[in-house]
């Protein structure tokens, strides 16, 4: 550790004050640089493991590695923003089509219709698991069929929760570094 003392060099020879201060500031900078990339790489390398866990699990596909390199620097939260509103355009969408299974009479042309639109966004975020769930309601909607849509709107929203948690997760950690 570093410590300065006015009029001091870090070797204990006098030296006038602003000539020691400089020194001092410039090798404490210099560390405090070196600590922060350290850091930096550090925390970067756990964002990375951690993508790809999300790949190993499923939960993302390539396509979120493409939204990834969308990232610059005018815009380096462009993907947290991207990643933020499919989150709150799905979880509308969600809950338009949980009032649907409240009905007697559901309009599967809307859920239909909706499901695609789940399926679109999370096909555009790279979101797997949800794209995937998205199937089983559609499925359900053309044969008309409330029980296994139900049943398929449970598990698609299952599906989202697990991948909202992930999402944020990542965005969280990401921003925080300007990742």
């Amino acid at each position: 550790m570093l410590i300065c003392i006015p009029g001091v060099n870090p070797q204990g020879t006098m030296q006038n004050s602003w000539q020691s201060d400089n020194h001092c500031l410039s090798n404490l900078s210099l560390k405090l640089l070196y600590l922060h990339a350290e850091l930096f790489h550090s925390h970067h390398g756990l964002l990375e493991e951690y993508v790809q866990s999300l790949f190993d699990e499923g939960i993302v596909n390539d396509q979120f590695s493409q939204i990834q390199t969308l990232k610059s620097m005018e815009q380096p939260d462009l993907v947290v923003q991207l990643i933020d509103a499919y989150l709150v355009d799905v979880e509308m969408i969600l809950s338009e089509l949980t009032s649907y299974s409240d009905f007697p009479d559901v309009d599967f042309s809307k859920v239909t219709l909706l499901a695609h639109k789940v399926k679109d966004r999370s096909s555009c975020i790279g979101a797997e698991h949800v794209r995937l769930a998205c199937d089983e309601l559609i499925q359900a909607s053309v044969q008309m069929n409330k029980q296994n849509f139900v049943r398929a709107l449970s598990w698609i929203k299952k599906e989202f929760s697990c991948t909202q948690d992930k999402l944020e997760s990542y965005a969280q950690h990401g921003h925080a570094d300007g990742a």
